[in-house]
């Protein structure tokens, strides 16, 4: 029959989530799927630039589709950096659509204001990889373990995914859209 694979995983979870949909997307033995939809939340980076190609590859061809939530200040999404190998250094890289969850307060609320954070990388020139350092850097998102167990949590994700979800309804609705007091909301 026509079947639907749903893959979903969180940290190490969704390191695993991102490989077995790559996996499954690029084997024939699982052609018989219609397209395979993967959400991660929190995951690490786990490949290089062959392989977001061949997975950049996969996606254009309908055969995935990959959602990557990740909570602002979360460490964890940012590892590893690279492979550590001095004679065939590679840089790990993310894949997918990113969405950053911000927290609830003040910041939060001022950038979904402005405009949701979802990004998916199409250009890999120098310029654009520094742009994505800078904007991905772990020292600006290092935190307390206490913090780190803040926000790394799926509960966490789904905290920030409720908030941004009611916050974008509330800014959209005709009611609120002309009100100026919906930057207090």
């Amino acid at each position: 029959g026509n079947y639907q694979l749903c893959i979903t995983g969180h940290s190490l979870g969704g390191a695993l989530a991102t490989l077995c949909g790559f996996y499954c997307g690029a084997k024939p033995r699982f052609a018989h799927l219609s397209t395979i939809y993967i959400w991660t939340f929190a995951a690490p980076r786990v490949g290089t630039q062959a392989f977001i190609q061949a997975y950049q590859y996969l996606e254009r061809a309908g055969r995935i589709k990959h959602a990557r939530f990740s909570c602002t200040n979360d460490i964890v999404p940012l590892i590893p950096f690279c492979n550590f190998e001095y004679d065939d250094l590679q840089f790990y890289k993310h894949v997918g659509v990113r969405v950053q969850l911000h927290d609830t307060g003040r910041v939060g609320k001022w950038r979904l204001r402005n405009n949701l954070d979802v990004t998916y990388p199409l250009k890999h020139d120098w310029p654009s990889e520094i742009r994505r350092q800078l904007m991905n850097n772990i020292f600006a998102n290092l935190n307390s373990p206490s913090g780190f167990k803040d926000v790394h949590g799926l509960t966490e994700h789904q905290r920030r995914l409720h908030f941004a979800m009611t916050y974008r309804k509330a800014l959209g609705s005709s009611e609120l859209n002309s009100d100026q007091r919906r930057k207090r909301i």
